[in-house]
């Protein structure tokens, strides 16, 4: 038996994937569906915030401009610190949970618009950002040869709670103002934190890196700095930031236009957000086991063509079935295209131990891009009404096809069986 970038495999080349690994796995992937719950759930809670606190379109997307930014700072440290100490990954999940609980719950205890950016930016999201690249560095490394699949999986339990999330939220509404949402839902968060804490509290390299801390930090910039600076890298990182921008801006203004411009109500609009999700969760994990044997450059390029024509549909069709079927549709690949970019990046850092490196830079990059999007469309929407955000998406989709065919055509790692030891 032999050992290849953190997996053992036999004189055969088949993966072996004890028991306690397989669990390990399955709770970090299930864990992501209450995160999800969370992050997906505060759109829906935003225009009761904005007409609570006053808010313009510019504002509100300010507020979701800071999110990202939070937790795209916080993922590019989160991404360094989780391959230094590998042996803490599961520690840095906890942690991250119990971030995600206690801000948001602070959000609920805001009244200023300005307090609020600085709560938002703080602690709002920044637990998203800490929780990705230790979970997905972890999936790569004991799934190296299933990355696009098992990165899919961990995105399909996401979908699972933006999906549910959003309708949970909107049912809530009915009966609660906002602020008393995002307080019961630490009561949810704290047994979670707790079993995180103590079943994954061994997950990760069995031995730690040798050295002090600015000596583990130099070599990982060294490393880092060599991976990053070819073109493929640039074009993944390009591809995922535009893909983020036109996302960003579609999710965080379909609520707005569907209760501005198509009169729904909380649980009409909680339905189609969540509706965004649900549609993948399937799918996803289908195409990530697809992008493992055929490769991932073809998959992106078609999402991306198909992506470009759809927030035009949805705005085109107005309060009909057809609007509801545009939503559906886009759902489908609403998250794929990120999950392939997310593996094509540990694709090109194989074997270097930057997993989260990879991860944490690819979300930061597209927390700035994404910050500075919703901005903009908020002004768009604020000068030419919320559909000009959907049309400001399907422009991005199509820049980011053409950026698309410029990604290296990796050859795809051959998938071995995988045997099962205790």
């Amino acid at each position: 038996m032999t050992q290849v970038a953190g997996s053992t495999v036999d004189s055969d080349g088949v993966a072996i994937v004890t028991s306690a690994e397989k669990a390990t796995a399955a709770g970090v992937i299930a864990a992501h569906t209450i995160e999800h719950i969370y992050t997906r759930g505060f759109v829906v809670l935003l225009p009761h915030i904005a007409v609570s606190l006053g808010l313009s379109p510019v504002m509100t997307g300010a507020i979701d401009g800071s999110r990202q930014v939070s937790s795209g700072l916080i993922s590019v440290i989160s991404g360094i610190l989780s391959d230094m100490y590998q042996h803490r990954r599961g520690q840095m999940l906890a942690v991250a949970m119990l971030i995600i609980g206690l801000g948001y719950f602070a959000v609920s205890l805001v009244d200023n618009i300005y307090v609020l950016v600085v709560v938002a930016v703080m602690v709002g999201n920044a637990g998203s950002g800490l929780w990705h690249p230790p979970a997905l560095g972890l999936l790569a490394e004991r799934f190296p040869k299933r990355k696009g699949f098992v990165i899919s999986l961990h995105r399909s339990t996401g979908s699972l709670g933006d999906f549910i999330g959003p309708i949970i939220i909107g049912a809530l509404l009915a009966v609660l103002v906002w602020q008393d949402v995002l307080r019961a839902g630490l009561i949810m968060i704290l047994p979670l934190f707790l079993a995180i804490a103590m079943f994954l509290r061994r997950t990760g390299t069995s031995t730690p890196s040798q050295g002090g801390f600015w000596t583990r930090l130099g070599g990982q910039f060294k490393v880092t700095g060599r991976s990053f600076s070819g073109a493929g890298m640039v074009a993944v990182m390009l591809v995922s930031a535009i893909r983020g921008m036109g996302d960003r801006a579609l999710v965080l203004y379909l609520p707005f236009y569907m209760r501005e411009n198509l009169g729904m109500g909380d649980l009409a609009v909680g339905f189609h957000v969540g509706l965004l999700a649900a549609m993948g969760i399937f799918l996803g994990p289908m195409i990530g086991s697809i992008s493992d044997r055929a490769g991932r450059k073809q998959l992106i390029v078609g999402i991306m063509a198909v992506s470009m024509v759809l927030p035009v549909t949805m705005v085109i069709t107005g309060a009909t079935q057809a609007f509801t079927a545009s939503v559906a549709v886009f759902g489908l690949f609403f998250y794929s295209v990120n999950s392939l970019t997310q593996a094509m990046a540990i694709d090109l850092t194989q074997g270097q131990r930057l997993q989260g490196t990879a991860i944490g830079l690819m979300w930061g990059s597209n927390a700035a891009f994404g910050a500075i999007s919703t901005i903009l469309a908020g002004a768009l929407a604020q000068f030419w009404g919320f559909s000009a955000a959907f049309y400001y998406a399907a422009a991005l989709f199509a820049i980011g096809f053409l950026v698309s065919l410029m990604l290296p055509s990796l050859k795809p790692q051959s998938v071995g069986k995988t045997t099962v030891s205790s």
